[in-house]
């Protein structure tokens, strides 16, 4: 079950109000809006239950006419359980950018079918428009399983041009598309095994200069990565992380 409440003070929990439940008839385990305030609101919903059959990513969209949320697609092309997910800062596309941790990590392309957009009756000699159900075309732009087992979390940058993932190998890795769409592994991070306060971070390009400004620029001159130190634990988080 998916429950949407309205905070008319953010800071009073017990003020907050439900305002829409929606039935998902399977256990969920990831929730994600998008971002764009040029589309209808969306939420994206991951479920990790083990049923192989049925899509484990479903979109719902927000439709104002009804003030109602409607399911508008279910992915079924996703059918391993999802553990993460989520839409990247959308910055002047015309579409969605969806990132997907579950065996691997998954980028999805979602995008507004515009020949579904608008559905007109005519009744008693009067042309009404009714309010559409918003159709999308969802394109798998890629598929990784570099982690090589599974993927927990990702995470998208401020720009939406760069998605982190972690998984059960231990790395983080750091994946980002050319100028012509295709998404490549740029970074990848890891535990320095000889010093547990370091972490490093390896270069997955050939040539140092694809990497972002902020690690190249702190290379090692014998080019073997970044190394980034720790400065401590926080002792006092007892609140178990997923």
């Amino acid at each position: 079950m998916i429950r949407i409440y309205e905070a008319p003070d953010v800071m009073l929990l017990s003020q907050w109000s439900p305002q829409h439940e929606l039935n998902c008839k399977m256990p969920l385990s990831s929730i994600a809006w998008n971002s764009s305030r040029a589309h209808p609101p969306m939420l994206a919903v991951g479920s990790d239950d083990q049923n192989e059959i049925c899509g484990k990513v479903i979109l719902f969209q927000f439709f104002e006419n009804s003030r109602k949320w409607d399911k508008v697609i279910s992915i079924d092309s996703i059918v391993d359980p999802v553990h993460d997910i989520a839409f990247a800062p959308n910055i002047g596309r015309s579409f969605h950018l969806l990132g997907v941790a579950s065996k691997e990590v998954r980028i999805l392309s979602i995008k507004e079918n515009k020949s579904q957009q608008n559905i007109t009756d005519l009744m008693n000699n009067e042309k009404q428009v009714t309010q559409p159900q918003q159709k999308y075309d969802v394109e798998t732009k890629c598929c990784f399983n570099d982690h090589g087992k599974k993927v927990w979390r990702v995470s998208w940058n401020i720009t939406g041009t760069i998605l982190a993932s972690s998984g059960d190998d231990g790395y983080v890795r750091l994946w980002k598309a050319n100028y012509l769409g295709n998404w490549k592994a740029i970074t990848q991070l890891k535990i320095d095994k000889e010093n547990e306060d370091q972490i490093l971070i390896t270069p997955s390009v050939i040539n140092s200069s694809q990497l972002p400004v902020d690690l190249n620029t702190e290379l090692n001159p014998n080019g073997q990565g970044v190394k980034y130190y720790k400065f401590g634990n926080i002792n006092n988080a007892n609140i178990p992380l997923h």
